[in-house]
């Protein structure tokens, strides 16, 4: 008898001291879809100043302010297909970057989770083209 009430203790005292993350933040990878690159100097949809590390995405409802994803979400790339050839990064230079965070709106084309890549230089922009990535999109 006192086995199981020590055994109840111990799980009680898990149950009360083990609570999930409620800070957690779900992920989700995405695959094959279209990124592109740009350097407009200026401002971006969400009000800051563009830098390297920034990354446009869909707006929905017509409206530039309202991203696909959330400003700030950060997105990791695993592999990026482009005119820079096959990496899991986006050369940069500032150097080769995998960790981007959402700060900007565009038109792009084809693909839901199309991503545009903020290079800061028209000629790097240029030759990195059109292509396709995998990316895992982190704390939405």
């Amino acid at each position: 008898m006192m086995k199981k009430i020590w055994v109840a203790f111990l799980v009680l005292c898990l149950l009360i001291t083990v609570q999930p993350n409620q800070d957690a933040k779900a992920y989700l990878t995405v695959t094959n879809q279209l990124c592109s690159a740009y350097a407009i100097h200026g401002l971006t949809a969400s009000g800051k100043t563009t830098q390297i590390g920034y990354v446009a995405v869909h707006f929905v409802n017509g409206d530039r302010a309202h991203p696909f994803l959330p400003f700030g979400t950060k997105i990791v790339t695993s592999r990026v297909h482009s005119g820079q050839g096959d990496h899991a990064y986006v050369m940069t230079s500032q150097g080769n970057l995998m960790e981007w965070v959402v700060e900007d709106t565009g038109i792009g084309r084809g693909t839901a989770y199309w991503v545009d890549f903020w290079l800061g230089n028209q000629v790097t922009a240029e030759n990195f083209g059109y292509g396709d990535c995998d990316y895992a999109i982190i704390n939405l």
